[in-house]
């Protein structure tokens, strides 16, 4: 693993987390979170602004950078699950096409429809972006788009979820560092 100074950062191409990039020189690499996480685990990065499924599903591979990250306390409103037709209750939704750049929200997703909100083993299809579904999961930006171009369509945001069921906030990212690098 080739690492120094400047480190290789890395982070997300969305707008929430502007505020905590725009200071950084030079600028991190931008990629969406699933390929963020690929290259931080490859070694191509030393740090990264990572799902934070990523820094779960790889325990004693990074240091987790203390008091930064992407989490709400209720709505987020850039990680939301679009019901199919507007009507369509959470408890209607057995089929839902997933956003491929995304591992949090995906995890998430699947936490919240099958176990909390009522699910409790409610067994739920997922299939990828395009197929028919009863419901799509949109992250970042794009989700930032659908709200502002459909602004009458329902969404259930998966900040709100959370809170409801647990009352506590959510970290959806966070800043890592590959333990060697650190």
């Amino acid at each position: 693993m080739k690492s120094g100074f400047p480190p290789r950062l890395g982070t997300v191409p969305y707008l929430n987390v502007a505020p905590l990039i725009c200071a950084l020189t030079p600028a991190p690499r931008s990629l969406v979170p699933a390929r963020l996480a690929d290259a931080l685990f490859a070694g191509e990065l030393d740090a990264a602004l990572v799902p934070i499924a990523e820094y779960l599903l790889h325990p004693g591979t990074y240091a987790l950078v203390d008091n930064i990250a992407v989490a709400s306390l209720g709505p987020v409103r850039t990680v939301i699950l679009i019901p199919e037709t507007p009507d369509t209750g959470l408890d209607a939704i057995h089929r839902i096409a997933l956003d491929p750049d995304s591992r949090t929200s995906v995890l998430l997703t699947r936490v919240l429809l099958e176990i909390g909100q009522g699910g409790q083993g409610k067994k739920i299809d997922y299939v990828p972006p395009g197929e028919k579904a009863d419901a799509r999961l949109l992250i970042g930006d794009p989700a930032l788009a659908f709200r502002r171009e459909n602004p009458t369509h329902p969404v259930f945001d998966l900040g709100t979820l959370w809170t409801e069921w647990t009352g506590l906030p959510f970290v959806y990212a966070a800043w890592v560092v590959r333990r060697e690098a650190a």
